[in-house]
């Protein structure tokens, strides 16, 4: 009964979140809470990813701290690989990224560095690499290989349209849209 109740706030809270419904996500956070503790630490890293998720996607720094300690939690405890540690390798190391922009420190990008090696072991799902492009393409970014990475994410775009990830696919538009801003800025400058 309680395993059925974590899976429908888990989608529940997806669906919120995706349509930005503050409230309703809070709401159901805290009830998520309440069914994960009556369940095992799978459920509880769920319960913690959503957690993150939300976190981050309120913006103010002391949460995304918080949700950087949620998610180095889910990875150091030996956790499913799949459902739990990926999802939280791929928040820790976006959160990561976004705190190299605006801090520019070069131990964050072996940090970075040192988590994607680890993603890399989960190479037997497309979306799973669909997603490790995208975080791949961004390190081109960093390290001004342009080309590079406007090469992954086409490739990648190619590999969401043959499998139908809707998601993938937008999110892959969205960083090609920022990659030939950036490109064209630098045609400008030469």
């Amino acid at each position: 009964y309680f395993r059925f109740l974590s899976d429908i706030l888990m989608g529940l809270f997806n669906y919120w979140s995706s349509v930005n419904d503050d409230p309703q996500c809070q709401a159901i956070l805290s009830e998520y809470l309440d069914i994960a503790t009556k369940l095992n630490d799978f459920d509880i890293n769920r319960y913690k990813i959503c957690k993150a998720r939300y976190l981050i996607k309120k913006g103010r720094i002391l949460d995304k701290s918080t949700a950087f300690t949620l998610l180095k939690e889910i990875i150091n405890s030996n956790a499913v690989w799949f459902e739990t540690t990926f999802p939280s390798l791929l928040l820790l190391t976006q959160l990561l990224l976004e705190d190299y922009e605006n801090t520019h420190d070069s131990s964050i990008i072996t940090e970075i560095n040192s988590h994607i090696e680890n993603l890399n072991f989960a190479d037997d799902s497309v979306q799973i690499n669909i997603n490790l492009a995208i975080l791949k393409s961004k390190m081109k970014l960093l390290d001004g290989k342009i080309i590079e990475a406007e090469v992954i994410l086409l490739e990648n775009l190619k590999l969401s349209n043959k499998y139908g990830f809707n998601i993938d696919k937008q999110r892959i538009n969205k960083e090609l849209t920022k990659l030939r801003k950036e490109k064209s800025k630098w045609n400008e400058l030469l």
